[in-house]
């Protein structure tokens, strides 16, 4: 009764679990919450072969790789703002081609002992304060590309999480299968030798016991696995094209 409690136990709990994934699920397709159709884990279609030699643009389609090298671009160019700011802003000749009266009234000594707070002469006496705002904008440039390098070794980073997560997952689900195939035979062993005779029921609870866990364990290193290509899909920014998706493109292609 007791082990019979222990598996009942888990039952609600995985309800919960699957009722949960489905209503986010649902929220996610922009849907009301509800039940979504199903199949058993292990009639779910592999995922695809990882294929060999995938190039290093495909990352080039991360989001978070794209907003950090337009975030530098705009820094970059708010240098060229700020150095603008430096200099005055006037027209150097007039009309007919000769030297202009703004021209000619910056270089006055009346106009340097008057128009200190003009707008023409307002760059050239805050000279050392628009030149501190072009080094600290070039600095804000280097911060955002230093971002940028940030974003793109971190991005490299998930793709080889992602990598070895697959890999490593692939050969637990494997071991898990035989763990899994062998407690269920040594369930139908047990019970076959209480039905005999030959042991006592507390075997057969044991057995089962094991079996039940292999099961769930079975489960979820299947689980992850499928949940290792979901990540390595994201971190390639959208996964990859298989060799049957390039063939069907290729052969679009000659028939249009």
């Amino acid at each position: 009764q007791q082990q019979e409690a222990i598996a009942a136990t888990a039952i609600p709990s995985y309800e919960r679990a699957v009722a949960r994934t489905e209503n986010y699920l649902s929220i996610l397709l922009g849907q009301h919450p509800r039940k979504l159709e199903r199949g058993a884990l292990e009639e779910m279609q592999s995922p695809p072969a990882i294929p060999v030699g995938m190039p290093s643009e495909l990352l080039e389609r991360r989001p978070d790789l794209l907003q950090a090298e337009q975030q530098f671009y705009a820094e970059t160019a708010r240098i060229g703002m700020t150095q603008a700011m430096r200099f005055p802003s006037f027209s150097i000749t007039g009309a007919l081609g000769v030297a202009s009266s703004d021209l000619s009234t910056l270089l006055s000594s009346e106009a340097l002992m008057y128009s200190v707070g003009g707008s023409i002469l307002g760059p050239i006496f805050n000279w050392g304060k628009n030149k501190r705002r072009v080094e600290i904008q070039q600095e804000t440039a280097r911060q955002a590309l230093l971002r940028y390098e940030q974003a793109v070794l971190n991005a490299f980073r998930e793709v080889d999480d992602a990598l070895i997560d697959v890999d490593t997952y692939v050969r637990e689900v494997s071991s898990r299968e035989r763990q899994e195939k062998a407690a269920i035979n040594a369930a139908k062993l047990s019970r076959a030798r209480y039905d005999g005779g030959q042991t006592a029921y507390l075997e057969v609870l044991d057995t089962e016991r094991s079996m039940f866990t292999a099961e769930l364990e079975s489960s979820a290193a299947k689980g992850a696995l499928l949940s290792s290509y979901l990540y390595l899909y994201k971190a390639l920014g959208g996964g990859w094209i298989t060799a049957e998706e390039q063939s069907a493109s290729e052969e679009q292609e000659v028939s249009d």
